[in-house]
């Protein structure tokens, strides 16, 4: 792969990939809008972690629900900066000329949908913590939707690749 396809590959995205990292932003901010439209109607103590029944089993201040849309910033960073250079990614499969473009393209999917299942878990974390409300059953939503995300792309980048990158789907 020469220097202008790797160039080509850093810089483009497919729909998927876009509609998912603006989901993901809007996610953030909201996190941010939300704390501060509520900010005086949040209790001086709120949940502060929660328990493998969702319900919540410690508390703090309310100035610590500042650090779960800072920690979310900087998780979307990491990943934004990750799927900008392919060289730093633990592959599960060989690459080769033939399956590169395929496997980098699916790679590139897959963070984009982790970037947007981890903004969901801080919105969710912020808004029940703000709100004082239990977490139910998200825990294991979560843990479900991550594994499944997981095992679909690898099983994904697995497969042969279409001959043609024209017809590559990864979303």
């Amino acid at each position: 792969m020469d220097n202008s396809q790797k160039q080509d590959l850093k810089n483009t995205s497919t729909l998927y990939q876009k509609i998912l990292d603006l989901l993901s932003f809007l996610l953030l901010a909201g996190m941010f809008v939300f704390l501060l439209v509520y900010w005086d109607r949040i209790p001086d103590k709120i949940p502060t972690h929660y328990g493998f029944s969702g319900a919540a089993d410690g508390f703090g201040p309310k100035g610590t629900l500042l650090l779960l849309p800072v920690i979310g910033v900087l998780l979307y960073l990491l990943l934004v900066f990750v799927s900008k250079f392919p060289s730093l990614w633990n592959l599960p499969v060989k690459l080769t000329p033939f399956n590169k473009i395929w496997v980098y393209a699916n790679v590139k999917s897959l963070l984009s949908t982790m970037k947007l299942l981890i903004m969901i878990v801080y919105a969710q974390l912020t808004v029940c913590s703000a709100m004082e409300k239990n977490i139910g059953f998200f825990p294991l939503f979560v843990i479900a939707a991550v594994f499944a995300v997981l095992f679909y792309f690898i099983r994904r980048m697995k497969k042969i690749p279409p001959e043609n990158p024209e017809d590559y789907d990864c979303f």
